[in-house]
């Protein structure tokens, strides 16, 4: 299915389609500093997923706030996660998937339609929505969600540091 043409809620101008083919070897999912937090607000990460299809590329779904809603970036990359990122963790799938079964998974379930919260924040919720419809696809181990979660509730100042901070949440609609 080409979504990319049909939603304004996509952005896909660095996309090799091709490369929606490859199976998926890995899942990293990657915590940045939020730079464009607003003054009055926490402090935050902004969380990106990598379907890593090779030692040495993937291509990365990044849900951000946009003018009328969430933005959903999805491009090719010549690496597997970013070398910005203050905390990594991945995930080993199951079985034989591609990127576009996930952009598929994503479309039939609107998980592309996403709002925000008020101070931008909600890419926590959205990457553990993401993980939980993977899990109950049979794309992730049972529990996989749920330790997700975990790490997922934590702000990541710099490589190895965190403290505790409660998932901030958008809305599906």
């Amino acid at each position: 299915m080409d979504h990319f043409n049909r939603y304004r809620f996509w952005k896909a101008d660095q996309l090799n389609k091709d490369h929606l083919k490859l199976e998926i070897q890995k899942i990293n999912i990657c915590a940045y500093l939020n730079p464009t937090c607003r003054p009055k607000c926490l402090p935050s990460n902004h969380w990106v997923m990598f379907l890593q299809y090779s030692d040495n590329s993937s291509i990365k779904v990044d849900m951000h706030p946009g003018q009328l809603g969430g933005t959903l970036d999805v491009s090719s990359k010549t690496y597997t996660n970013s070398n910005r990122a203050v905390h990594i963790f991945s995930l080993e799938p199951m079985g034989e998937f591609t990127s576009q079964d996930i952009l598929d998974l994503i479309t039939e379930n609107r998980l592309h339609q996403y709002d925000f919260d008020e101070d931008n924040e909600g890419c926590r919720f959205w990457i553990f929505t993401i993980l939980e419809f993977l899990e109950w696809d049979g794309f992730l181990p049972v529990g996989t969600a749920k330790s997700s979660r975990d790490t997922l509730s934590y702000l990541y100042t710099k490589p190895g540091e965190s403290v505790p901070r409660e998932i901030q949440y958008g809305t599906f609609y």
